[in-house]
């Protein structure tokens, strides 16, 4: 499993390794630099290469690679960003190298913030040649503020030249101007081919939009201690990968019948969103669940009977009467007992019957502890019945799972801000609610009271309505074939992220609708489960 650190914690690691532990900056930086120039090396022959470089120890990354590449045969041209006063001692180091070295002397550039950007953009092009290969070295992991004037300028100049030359452009660890924990750009931000990251991968690098600012990420093993990790504030972010998916899955018992795989209830729809309910449901038999009951409003009998006749269904009334209390009590002592995990929420509606469901749901639940996945309408009654101040606990076998737009209403926000601020909403939601938070988005974040996850699996293709529904019967269905909620969680984040790729190439993005990412689920399956069937 592969693990993401923010740029703070990236500098926690890095000041203790050398200062703990005992390695020296400049080991880690030539290596860092060694790494960077042979990835050049590999996919490119030797030509010229232009180096941005800031004053901070990413420029000094970018000396390094200067004078790697030139004992390589490449011709390096380098423009310094900033002032030398401000220039950092290992900076200093590698200039000092250089010095000794035929190499074109280091051209600086650095006036003032007394000058609009089009005026230093014009006196920067000059410094700014053609090359086979732009590096940019100008700011690292550490950057908070958004970046103007003359950096902002040399910025926009390097993106303008690179496409300009067709050069191939590499981003030393991180593209400049790019937030290395929200993956938020900064004012301005550098496209490069691919960022070569140093230690860990940064999470920034795999939000969006940061994700969307390279081709791809390479993370280079400099030699940092395991430990560092252990030695940040906060937890740093898991990754699963098809070999953990592969091992948290397991087999399947040989000898079991449908109650050995579990029993799924699902509290879904309402008129005209039968739809919502049977992908739900559907999602929640092609993971394995042994059986499905669907607790719908009478309206939407038919249409599910079929589309899904494997699955038990519950109709009530869909105008709230005098029986709903005999509805309620049925539901409670007759089909909850039964769950080995319950859904509640798609396609449910915010009406007086769906708030008495789910109002039943949470209490009868504090007495059983039965996994629940609360989704859609039933998170939007959540916010509307509590102030995120005054969030009730909901304990760890609850799982949420918001997307931006029902994330900002649960935090009394916007989902544009929900959005932008993903990370940090999905943190304060865990916090308050004291259950496993599925934070929704291009990218989702995984949180539990013990763990943060970031799944990298999915596509564009995923955007398409009840997509969201088949995650909560794909999660449902692994609860209640007995994973942990948090494995629950994080496994069927991944499950549906990797079937909406299978459905990807099978249907293209474009052409995706929800029981697509249904129909991949059998295919992942195979792939990742092991064989014993």
């Amino acid at each position: 499993m592969k693990q993401l650190l923010t740029g703070k914690q990236m500098k926690q690691a890095d000041t203790w390794s050398i200062k703990e532990f005992g390695m020296e900056s400049l080991i880690l930086m030539e290596r860092a630099a060694l790494c960077a120039a042979q990835h050049i090396m590999s996919v490119q022959k030797p030509g010229r290469v232009f180096i941005m470089c800031g004053m901070g120890n990413n420029g000094a990354d970018g000396l390094a690679m200067a004078r790697i590449l030139s004992q390589n045969g490449w011709s390096v041209r380098i423009a310094a960003i900033g002032q030398i006063e401000k220039a950092t001692k290992e900076w200093l180091y590698q200039k000092a190298l250089l010095d000794k070295m035929d190499i074109l002397p280091v051209q600086y550039f650095y006036e003032p913030d007394d000058k609009d950007e089009e005026e230093y953009r014009l006196e920067l092009s000059n410094l700014y040649v053609p090359a086979q290969v732009y590096v940019d070295a100008l700011f690292g992991v550490g950057l908070s503020r958004s970046v103007s004037g003359v950096y902002r300028a040399a910025i926009e100049e390097w993106n303008e030249h690179k496409k300009e030359c067709d050069a191939y452009g590499v981003a030393v660890d991180i593209c400049s101007g790019l937030d290395a924990k929200s993956g938020q750009v900064l004012g301005a931000c550098v496209k490069a081919d691919v960022q070569i990251t140093f230690g860990y991968g940064k999470v920034g690098q795999f939000l969006y939009p940061g994700a969307s600012l390279s081709d791809k990420t390479i993370v280079c093993d400099i030699g940092m201690p395991n430990e560092a990790v252990y030695h940040i504030d906060g937890l740093p972010f898991n990754c699963l990968e098809k070999s953990d998916a592969k091992d948290w899955l397991g087999s399947r018992c040989l000898w079991g019948n449908k109650g050995t795989f579990g029993r799924v209830v699902i509290i879904a729809g309402s008129s005209g969103m039968a739809g919502a309910a049977y992908l739900s449901a559907l999602a929640a038999y092609r993971t394995g669940a042994g059986l499905v009951d669907i607790v719908t409003p009478e309206c939407n009998r038919l249409v599910l009977q079929q589309l899904l006749p494997e699955a038990v269904l519950h109709c009530i009334s869909e105008i709230p009467k005098d029986e709903d209390e005999e509805q309620l009590s049925y539901l409670q002592k007759e089909v909850l007992p039964k769950a080995k995990a319950i859904v509640i929420g798609p396609g449910l509606s915010t009406d007086t019957l769906a708030k008495k469901l789910l109002d039943m749901v949470l209490e009868w639940n504090k007495s059983q502890n039965c996994p629940i996945v609360i989704d859609a309408d039933a998170l939007n009654l959540l916010a509307m019945r509590t102030n995120i101040d005054q969030a009730e606990y909901l304990g760890e076998n609850v799982i949420l799972t918001p997307h931006p737009g029902e994330l900002g209403r649960l935090m009394n926000s916007s989902a544009k801000e929900a959005a932008k601020n993903l990370l940090s909403f999905a943190e304060e939601l865990q916090k308050k609610f004291g259950c496993i938070c599925v934070c929704k988005d291009a990218r989702t974040v995984i949180l539990t009271q013990k763990n943060r996850y970031l799944n990298l699996t999915g596509n564009s293709g995923m955007a398409t309505g009840g997509s969201g529904d088949v995650l909560t019967g794909v999660i449902a269905s692994l609860a209640a074939q007995g994973l942990s909620a948090e494995r629950t969680a994080v496994l069927g984040v991944w499950l549906h992220g990797a079937a909406g790729d299978e459905a990807a190439k099978e249907k293209s993005p474009y052409s995706m609708i929800a029981r697509d990412l249904a129909d991949g689920l059998s295919k992942v399956l195979i792939q990742t489960s092991r064989k014993k069937v």
